[in-house]
């Protein structure tokens, strides 16, 4: 066998810590979750209620009996399953040559991507805010934004606010961006995070519709609006039968829930014909050329598919 030194527990971690690495939306989910997450099974989201504020009255008898507060818990369910199998001549010359990483590596950035697009599609699915929206230059691109963030600000929530934006956007919006420090001090580049209004603004390849390519979403949503919880189940080596070369195959199991809808907002954006305007920065798709956009354009119609508002407004 030349799979002799193959150490399945070690590069199952690498896969699954790489997939988290290259995830863009994985990042922004809740994972407080009890159980593993395996094929099949239903893990409990962790959570708590909130405590009643009361008013204080200096010598009115005190604060009375603690409150119970209630646990705010539910189901998540581990229904997705993906794999990878692919050939190796060798995989002990593999791993000690440092190919194999290299493959493992790209294996994970393809889970990623499939998780990344489970979470749009719960998202889209389940969040309490949808609009349906044409979007064809900055100033609506910036008046759709506000009020999707006005829309979480009033459920209380000011903090934690993430923006995903297809590549296309955000070229729109890129030059309006903030820089985005990492916890150790450093500055994250503008062509992958920024900062926009209190926000975090990111770029995702997984916005699309699933069904027709120039149907994307932007996605404005809470940190703790959406739970997920993913595991590499198995990553195992063998010699195939009808073969002389090593293979390699794993799988991944993973699933996604959406537990604050209130806390996510959808807008369905058609890309098809839209032209972007030439800057003077560099990002990192390839942009054609295209005319610029004319300023003091109308303000943007909001439709909202369950209210029918017409116009941005705060709240629903």
């Amino acid at each position: 066998m030349a799979f002799a030194n193959f150490k399945p527990t070690i590069w199952s971690k690498h896969v699954q810590d790489q997939a988290k690495k290259f995830s863009v939306m994985e990042k922004d989910c809740q994972v407080k979750v009890e159980g593993k997450a395996k094929a099949g099974a239903e893990l409990k989201i962790k959570g708590v209620g909130k405590p009643t504020i009361n008013d204080y009255v200096k010598g009115g008898g005190g604060v009375g009996k603690a409150e119970q507060v209630t646990t705010v818990s539910s189901k998540l369910v581990i229904d997705q399953a993906k794999y990878f199998h692919t050939s190796i001549d060798d995989i002990d010359e593999a791993q000690a040559g440092g190919d194999l990483p290299d493959l493992l590596d790209e294996a994970s950035e393809g889970l990623t991507d499939l998780r990344d697009a489970f979470i749009t599609k719960n998202c889209v699915m389940y969040a309490k805010h949808k609009l349906v929206q044409s979007i064809t230059n900055t100033k609506e691109l910036q008046t759709v934004l506000d009020y999707a963030i006005r829309t979480i600000w009033k459920t209380g929530v000011k903090t934690g606010i993430v923006i995903y934006l297809p590549p296309e956007y955000y070229m729109m919006m890129l030059e309006y961006l903030t820089e985005v420090k990492t916890e150790n001090g450093s500055v994250i580049s503008k062509s992958e995070v920024g900062g926009y209004r209190g926000t975090t603004v990111k770029l995702s390849n997984n916005l699309e519709d699933g069904t027709q390519v120039n149907k994307q979403h932007i996605i404005v949503k809470t940190k703790r609006a959406v739970a997920f919880a993913a595991c590499i189940d198995k990553v195992e080596a063998y010699r195939p039968e009808d073969g002389f070369e090593d293979a390699l195959k794993g799988l991944n199991c993973y699933g996604c829930k959406v537990v604050r809808p209130i806390e996510v907002v959808v807008i369905e954006v058609d890309i098809l014909g839209l032209t972007l305007p030439v800057k003077s920065f560099s990002a990192p798709m390839n942009a054609s050329t295209s005319r610029n956009s004319k300023k003091g354009e109308s303000s943007v119609a909001v439709q909202e598919q369950q209210s029918g508002i017409t116009e941005p407004v705060e709240g629903e």
